[in-house]
């Protein structure tokens, strides 16, 4: 999980961190979305990381909302909204997840 001290307090979003160019800071925050939701736990994002806003969050400040009508941004809230669909009833992922939380860190 992400830590909230790594994308506030100067410390730039998650899309400014990535290396390259426009297209590979988008494919590696994919990579890292697709990673994360790929393991068990809780999945949290920080705002404006849904659609990959370019400066880090304020609260004094808006989210940059107009970035939403514009690719690649639609194609990584696309991909946001596609991770968080629910699983199908039936599909484990209640007994998985319930199973998860109960299982003792300290083992790790």
């Amino acid at each position: 999980m992400l830590s909230h001290d790594e994308v506030v307090h100067g410390k730039r979003a998650l899309l400014d961190k990535m290396p390259g160019d426009a297209w590979q800071r988008f494919a590696n925050l994919r990579s890292l979305y697709g990673f994360m939701y790929g393991h068990p736990g809780k999945k949290m994002l920080f705002m404006g990381g849904e659609f990959g806003q370019w400066c880090e969050w304020d609260h004094d400040t808006s989210l940059e909302w107009h970035l939403c009508n514009f690719e690649p941004h639609v194609g990584l809230q696309r991909l946001v909204r596609d991770l968080n669909w629910p699983l199908p009833p039936g599909a484990g992922a209640a007994r998985t997840r319930s199973r998860l939380d109960r299982f003792p860190v300290d083992r790790l």
